[in-house]
This record gives structure tokens, sequence and C-alpha cells, in this order.
């Protein structure tokens, strides 16, 4: 079934990473107020790093916060409904007894590895 829907999944976490971040590029606030507001909120910074060229691309932690968030919740929904998939198709082969008792073990290993990485993500 994975094999399906392979394809247009990638493509779409492709698209969605280069597009993750274009609402705060478009709407980046004019540099000389966003610098300010900047050191503003930071007013510690040393003077070397202020004479720096910086680019700001948002005032306001939501317009980069927000789609981190997004991200990060649908590649934990994909990486979960991806295990949910190889356990199934374990416990399916497993009742139709279509692999070998050492394919079997093997897959199991890999399922637990999966948990812990999953688990760990």
């Amino acid at each position: 079934m994975w094999r399906h829907f392979r394809f247009p999944c990638m493509l779409f976490n492709y698209a969605l990473a280069f597009s993750i971040f274009l609402p705060a590029y478009v709407n980046s606030p004019d540099q000389a107020i966003g610098l300010r507001k900047v050191f503003d909120l930071l007013p510690e910074l040393s003077d070397s790093v202020k004479a720096m060229p910086i680019f700001v691309i948002a005032t306001e932690f939501s317009m980069v916060v927000g789609p981190v968030l997004f991200m990060g919740a649908f590649v934990l929904a994909q990486a979960m409904t991806f295990v949910l998939m190889m356990y199934l198709g374990t416990q399916k082969a497993i009742k139709l007894m279509t692999i070998s008792l050492n394919t079997l073990n093997m897959h199991k290993k890999f399922l637990r590895a999966l948990y812990i990485q999953v688990t760990l993500l």
C-alpha cells in the first residue's frame, strides 16, 4: 500500500520544506524598523554584532515558530503512520506465515529500533 503513496508524500514534503517559511519572507518588515525592534529586544548585543549586516525575517515569533511547530507535528504524524503501517504489515506476514522465522526475528528487531527512534524524535 505504501508504494502508491510514497512518491506523492515525498513530493509534498519537499514542497512543504521549501515553502514553510514563505509567509515570513513575504511579510518581512522594513529592515530599518525590524533592526530597531531586534536591538530593542536584545539590548545586550555587542557593537560588533550590531555592525554586521543582519537581515530581519520577522519581528513576531509566530511567523517563525508557528510553521516550525506545524512542520514538526506533520513529520511526527508521518513517522507514526509509517511505523503503524510497518507494524500492520508484520502482523499480516505473521498471520499468513509468508516469511521465514529468521526474517520475522529481524523484522521484529527492526521495528523495535524504529519504535525507539520515533519515540526519541
